[in-house]
């Protein structure tokens, strides 16, 4: 069974779920540092991201998958946990500073909504079981998180 952890752009706490979901001892796909690619100073306790061929590969597990990468998938994520940040400018300033880390530009608007857009699609074509959590609330709600991941 395939779990995924998306979220409506990045920056918005599926590092931490992942870290979280590791902790807990769930099957964590990805690794801390995308193979030495993704700078410690933007998440210090890893990321745990997957290459579009490692999100291909995915047949179980618990894996960070963006939702512009859902379409790699070869079997369809059975439950998806979506993070959306509510104070998008905060958003918008830590992907523009992210961004920087990685040495490449994005428009921040553009990819938050083709995150959307790419997640309505996945859910409306393949109907997962789906928990929508605001990133201002992870902290209260990361049981609840690892239990629906979990089941």
């Amino acid at each position: 069974m395939v779990r995924a952890v998306c979220g409506i752009g990045p920056r918005v706490g599926s590092s931490f779920v992942m870290r979280q979901s590791k902790i807990a001892g769930l099957p964590v796909r990805g690794t801390k540092y995308l193979h030495g690619r993704l700078p410690v100073a933007g998440n210090p306790g890893g990321y745990y991201c997957q290459l579009p061929e490692e999100v291909r590969d995915m047949t179980e597990g618990v894996g960070k998958v963006w939702p512009l990468q859902l379409r790699f998938l070869t079997v369809p994520a059975s439950k998806i946990v979506v993070l959306e940040r509510r104070d998008l400018d905060a958003q918008r300033e830590s992907i523009i500073k992210q961004s920087t880390r990685e040495l490449f530009e994005v428009d921040p608007d553009e990819i938050i909504r083709k995150s959307a857009s790419a997640m309505a699609g996945y859910i409306e074509a393949f109907e997962p079981e789906v928990m929508i959590v605001a990133t201002e609330e992870l902290n209260d709600k990361i049981q609840d998180i690892i239990n629906f991941l979990g089941e």
